[in-house]
């Protein structure tokens, strides 16, 4: 299966979301002081939502970009 899924190359499969760490003036603010990956991670987990979602891609392919 290595031909169809594992990274991100052209032409792999694969479902992924891009997301905006500013999407809110909130999460911008907080985002400003986390230091680490895990840090930025909790903080989309507790303040992120919806509006965080920039693009989603299923099956490699472009389904949503948010406006704005």
């Amino acid at each position: 299966m290595e031909d169809k899924i594992g990274n991100f190359q052209e032409g792999k499969e694969a479902d992924f979301l891009i997301l905006d760490l500013k999407s809110t003036p909130f999460l911008e603010f907080r985002g400003q002081f986390a230091k680490t990956l895990s840090d930025q991670l909790f903080v989309l987990m507790m303040l992120g939502d919806d509006r965080a979602i920039r693009e989603t891609y299923v099956y490699g392919v472009l389904v949503h970009r948010r406006e704005g």
